[in-house]
């Protein structure tokens, strides 16, 4: 049996599902491509209902 992975190059701020690509979800980002799975903003971070950051700086500190 030959198993044939194919992953998918998503761009910055997405990662590759079984359907494709998915923008990382709210409070999370992806800063490096054809990754599977999203990074979470540090605790105490958010991105603001921002979907689809593309770098740790996006995740920002509560408004005071």
């Amino acid at each position: 049996i030959i198993l044939l992975f194919l992953s998918v190059n998503c761009p910055l701020g997405y990662f590759s599902n079984t359907t494709g690509c998915q923008a990382c979800a709210v409070d999370h980002y992806l800063d490096k491509e054809a990754q599977n799975e999203c990074a979470t903003c540090p605790s105490g971070r958010s991105t603001f209902g921002k979907t689809g950051s593309k770098e740790s700086k996006d995740c920002q500190g509560q408004l005071k």
